[in-house]
Order: C-alpha cells, then structure tokens, then sequence
C-alpha cells in the first residue's frame, strides 16, 4: 500500500536528520553548506510525505532506532576524530542507506500515484546530492 511505503520513506528521512543534529552542532566550518544543504533538502522532503500521509489520513509520527544510532554515531564521530571534510563520507554512506529506503518502498508501491510521484522526485533529488559527495 502507499500508506506502508510513506511510513517508510518517512522513518528513513526521520532516522538521517537524527544524525545532522549533532553534524550541524559540531562540524568543521568547511562542512556547514554541505550539512545545511542535506538538512534543508531532507525537512522539505519530510513535510511534503508528512502532507502526503496527512491526507490519507495516516499519523505521522515516523521513527525507528536507527535515528538514535545515527545520533550516537554522528556523536562518536565526533570525539573519535572530529567532523571535518572526511566525515562527508559517513554521511554519503546513511545518504546511500536512505535511497536504498526509497528504492525499496518505491518497489512495492501499491496504490496513490500523486504520492508515489513526489517519491519518486525526491528520491532523484537525493541521488543527485549522492554524486555530489566524496565516495566512501
């Protein structure tokens, strides 16, 4: 159904803006446009499949453990060696792991096709700030 794949993409974005919390607290200067870029990109996304689910009549309190674990990491990161240039490659790896939510909830899309368009849009737009960041 699309209401299980919003719920999806949903927790996904929920879970990596989990980990800029503390990238925006804590990085290196030379980090900021690109963490602030994500961030920006990934509230506009939530709110518009928040909207989405709104309208089906779905609650939108999305969220898993892994927001915590991104958090944690992020957090570690940070002590471990702080949250400069090379850390763009941690966040280029949860990047991937949220296209891979796309991807999956965009495969067994069943149903609203307004909802599954907007998906399917931000799911390119991801990709294409994928590309723009150093590879793992």
């Amino acid at each position: 159904m699309a209401q299980d794949a919003l719920h999806q993409i949903n927790s996904g974005i929920r879970d990596v803006l989990s980990g800029f919390e503390t990238l925006l607290q804590k990085g290196a200067p030379e980090i900021m446009p690109v963490a602030t870029k994500l961030k920006a990109m990934h509230e506009r996304h939530a709110a518009e499949v928040a909207a989405k689910l709104a309208a089906l009549g779905e609650d939108t309190d999305d969220g898993s453990v892994r927001g915590t674990v991104n958090k944690i990491a992020t957090t570690l990161r940070d002590w471990a060696g702080g949250l400069d240039r090379d850390a763009l490659s941690f966040v280029r790896q949860g990047e991937e792991m949220l296209l891979g939510v796309y991807d999956a909830a965009l495969d067994a899309w069943d149903g609203d096709a307004d909802a599954k368009t907007t998906a399917e849009r931000q799911r390119a737009e991801l990709k294409t700030e994928i590309a723009a960041l150093p590879a793992t």
